[in-house]
């Protein structure tokens, strides 16, 4: 199956664009891709540089128990994965952002998910998602990559499964890094990422 991007909103960009998969880990919760097309842009002095002038940068701290969280993701997801033959007739593909706070840190009455010998528990946020906006990021105040939303959590009854609105599992940023190290090194090819400078407290 052919998979396609969009880049974010603040790039004005509506092309789809075709991803490569690099490695997929379903014990990890998760899957890595990377553009077909390579992107350039221009720096404030003119130069013209390889790249995005735009980067998520990964929160160096772990998530805590009522932080404020934002959740981004594209809410026509499954639209376009069940139509992938005319995913260029959706145009309108922006994205959706909604707050909520970390509910939990931890969640150890689920399996845990794994990479080699490591180990995580996900998080629950309450920011609003549906199933659609999985593996969508989860942002703190201050713009950072916190973590995935790497599913919605369900509630059953009467034999029906109902996706509870305002609980979703998140997989944190360490994750993320750790498994795109782990891939890097099987790979032997650098996979770089920009991780956000810890902020000394002031005296």
């Amino acid at each position: 199956m052919q998979t396609y991007a969009v880049l974010s909103d603040v790039y004005g960009d509506d092309t789809h664009y075709s991803l490569e998969l690099v490695d997929q880990n379903e014990d990890a919760g998760l899957a890595l891709f990377r553009f077909k097309t390579n992107f350039y842009y221009k720096t404030e002095n003119g130069e013209r540089q390889k790249g995005f002038p735009y980067l998520a940068e990964f929160s160096p701290y772990a998530p805590q128990t009522g932080n404020v969280c934002y959740a981004i993701g594209n809410s026509l997801g499954e639209l376009l994965v069940n139509n992938t033959f005319f995913h260029t007739s959706y145009t309108d593909l922006q994205l959706s952002v909604t707050k909520g706070i970390v509910s939990n840190t931890e969640v150890s009455e689920i399996p845990p998910y794994t990479l080699n010998t490591e180990t995580c528990l996900p998080a629950i946020v309450s920011a609003p998602t549906n199933p659609e906006t999985v593996g969508g990021g989860v942002f703190d105040e201050n713009g950072y990559l916190i973590g995935l939303v790497s599913s919605k959590l369900l509630s059953e009854k009467d034999g029906e499964s109902t996706a509870m609105t305002r609980m979703s599992l998140m997989l944190p940023a360490s994750w993320l890094t750790r498994y795109i190290d782990s891939v890097s090194t099987e790979k032997q090819t650098a996979i770089p990422y920009t991780l956000a400078k810890v902020q000394e407290d002031a005296a």
